[in-house]
């Protein structure tokens, strides 16, 4: 299996760089989605990933 690639993860994590990356490559670079809309989303992967470690992720 491939391994987890962090420095995107970190990346990822922030919200103005989510942002970014959504409306470079769903909205060709238009800025629809903005940084001051998402607020954080936690999600458990126990059961699909055998730990207790939380996934962040956004939601508008």
């Amino acid at each position: 299996m491939g391994q987890t690639d962090l420095s995107s993860n970190s990346l990822i994590s922030h919200p103005d760089v989510f942002a970014d990356i959504i409306n470079a490559i769903i909205y060709d670079g238009e800025q629809v989605l903005d940084e001051s809309s998402l607020k954080p989303y936690y999600s458990n992967n126990s059961a699909a990933k055998g730990d207790s470690r939380l996934k962040g992720l956004y939601q508008a």
